[in-house]
Order: C-alpha cells, then sequence, then structure tokens
C-alpha cells in the first residue's frame, strides 16, 4: 500500500473544497507539500481537518496559487472503541509525550487532571500550552493516518475526574502498583463477558508520578473504576497510558 502524503487544514477551510472545483491550497499545507516534501506535480494527497472529513486530489504546483485538482471527499467514522485517556499533569515535556503517543494509538479524549500529588498544578498548564499540545496531536494524527483529533478536556480538579467516571458508561481502569489483577486479565475477562466481540468505550486512568492517596483511590473505586497492575515494574507517567493503550488493542484485536 503506497502511502498517500497529508496535510491537516483547518474545518472552515476544508469544507470550503468541492468536487469538480479546483481546491486552493492553504499556506501551511502549501509550503509542507511543495517546500517540505518538494513533491512533483500531479502527485496524489490528501487533507484533512481532525473531524473525519478527507479530501483527496491531485497537486498542481504549476497554477498559480498551488491547488488540488480531480477533488473527491470522503467523510470517516470515528473507530471502536472510543478511548478516552484521563492524565494526571506533569511536567509540560512528559505531557507532549503522552499526546504524541496515545493520539497514534487511537485516543480521542484526553483529560487533563490535578490530584494531590501532581507536581504541578492547572496554572502551569496555560492556553499556549494547550494549543501546543493540540498541534502535536494532529501531526501524531498525520502520521498515524487516522482522521480524527482527540478532543482535550481540562485541566480539571480532582472531583471533576470523579464525576466523570460515576457517569462513564464504559470500561473503566486506574493503574495501580499493589493491585492483585493484571491489566491484561481484567481487559480479557471483561472481553469475554461482553460476549459481543468487543469494548466500545473504555476510560484509563494515569495518576502522578507519586500514585494517588488512599482516598483518592477509594474515591475511584467508589465511582467503579478498576485497579490493575500495567506491568510487573513500575512505569513512569508519560509511558503508562501506552502501555494500557497497546494491551487494549492487543485484547480486542486478538478475536
Amino acid at each position: 500500500m503506497v502511502e498517500t502524503h497529508r496535510a491537516y487544514v483547518c474545518t472552515k477551510q476544508l469544507q470550503q473544497a468541492r468536487v469538480g472545483n479546483a481546491f486552493v491550497l492553504p499556506q501551511e499545507a502549501c509550503h509542507r507539500f511543495v517546500r517540505v516534501l518538494r513533491l512533483p506535480c500531479h502527485t496524489p494527497v490528501a487533507l484533512f481537518d481532525g473531524t473525519g472529513l478527507a479530501v483527496y486530489g491531485k497537486l498542481n504546483t504549476q497554477a498559480t496559487p498551488v491547488c488540488l485538482t480531480h477533488i473527491r471527499l470522503q467523510q470517516n467514522r470515528r473507530p471502536l472503541p472510543h478511548i478516552y485517556l484521563a492524565q494526571a499533569l506533569s511536567r509540560p515535556s512528559k505531557l507532549q509525550e503522552v499526546v504524541r503517543c496515545c493520539t497514534q494509538l487511537a485516543v480521542q479524549r484526553f483529560i487533563w487532571f490535578h490530584s494531590s500529588r501532581c507536581t504541578h498544578t492547572p496554572a502551569d498548564i496555560g492556553l499556549k500550552q494547550l494549543q501546543h499540545l493540540q498541534r502535536i496531536a494532529q501531526d501524531a494524527v498525520r502520521q498515524s493516518q487516522q482522521w480524527h483529533t482527540p478532543d482535550m478536556q481540562g485541566p480539571v480538579a480532582f472531583d471533576d475526574l470523579v464525576a466523570v467516571c460515576k457517569t462513564f458508561d464504559g470500561l473503566r481502569i486506574m493503574g495501580d502498583a499493589t493491585a492483585d489483577i493484571w491489566l491484561s486479565t481484567h481487559l480479557q475477562h471483561t472481553h469475554v463477558k461482553q460476549q459481543t466481540g468487543s469494548v466500545n468505550k473504555a476510560l484509563i486512568i494515569v495518576g502522578p508520578e507519586g500514585g494517588f492517596d488512599n482516598s483518592q483511590k477509594q474515591a475511584l473505586q467508589n465511582a467503579g473504576v478498576v485497579c490493575v497492575r500495567w506491568a510487573p515494574f513500575v512505569l513512569r507517567t508519560q509511558l503508562a497510558g501506552a502501555v494500557a493503550l497497546a494491551a487494549l488493542h492487543s485484547v480486542l484485536r486478538s478475536s
């Protein structure tokens, strides 16, 4: 399968594309195709806006301005399962790593939250930081050949996270190095118990590097969250979510 080069374009601009008409490339997409990738004229490319809308066409570098011709539109559905990742606040560089890795593993929503042992507070994560995380997610979607950019919620207080857990109508798990059940075992048991062949919705909770204190752990368990062990060894907070997602995909794809 030949990879189609892709570029992100905002929804408002992408919705202007029409079959039968040339579509003038926005500046950033033009820069990527022409300056960065140096694609020749008539190369097939694709544009996406993160909502599932895809515009396919052939690059016309001889036109002024550069445009796409032979337009084809496609609306892609979000894949199952719908995966949410609730991640405790930490250094911005660690959050960037979480977004980069976990977006490629099909997370559909990140929920940033603050708990008692977090090293950073919501005040440390400003609008510019959140916008930067969104751009990292867009690039990860492009690289992994997906069509949907994940949503980002928060930063929220711990009590707000508990409220989300109480109303969440799917699989709810959190990492706990002292738990009696392994993540893989719990996922396999849940998968078989469903008898439908899939888990349609999952919420994975990754706590701070120091873990949750006892009262917060109990609050999450009371909200229906199951404590599991990610691995036989201690994982850094920026890696734990990716491990859980890989295990989840492995169980769901094995049937």
